[in-house]
């Protein structure tokens, strides 16, 4: 029986900074997942709570003739 040669595997990694959107900060911690399964940060500095990298749910178009389209449900005679 041959032995194998051993295999040397370098994982790489990456390393991401991000910023709170209000005050500019890269002094923010991990702070749950909304309901929708999207990562919440904490800002130390200004103490705001945000999603950093909200998901795109609808495109300006769809926005518009969904609001168009919702006005008429609201008119009262």
């Amino acid at each position: 029986m041959g032995l194998s040669p051993l295999r040397v595997t370098k994982m790489i990694r990456e390393t991401r900074t991000y910023q709170c959107t209000r005050c500019g900060s890269t002094n923010i911690v991990k702070n749950g997942k909304t309901r929708y399964g999207s990562q919440k940060f904490h800002c130390k500095n200004c103490g705001a709570y945000r999603v950093l990298q909200p998901k795109v749910r609808y495109t300006q178009e769809q926005k518009e003739l969904i609001l168009s389209d919702g006005t008429t449900l609201f008119v009262r005679d």
